[in-house]
């Protein structure tokens, strides 16, 4: 987690957006570390070792958008 949250803080800057896809605990971690880290976060979550459906990936992303 700690290879995740220095990716985070590279990348991002305290107000940017993440869109955080999560079917497990990484994903869910993933996201929640961009809520702390000031971003402007959504989850996108499925269930734990199912997949996320494309179409809501593409509408979410197009919805939340940069």
């Amino acid at each position: 987690m700690c290879a995740l949250w220095g990716a985070l803080k590279s990348v991002l800057a305290p107000g940017d957006r993440l869109l955080a896809l999560s079917n497990g605990i990484f994903g869910r971690g993933f996201g929640e570390m961009g809520k702390g880290l000031g971003f402007e976060t959504r989850i996108l979550e499925a269930p734990e070792g199912e997949f996320l459906d494309p179409e809501a990936v593409r509408a979410e992303a197009r919805a939340f958008g940069p």
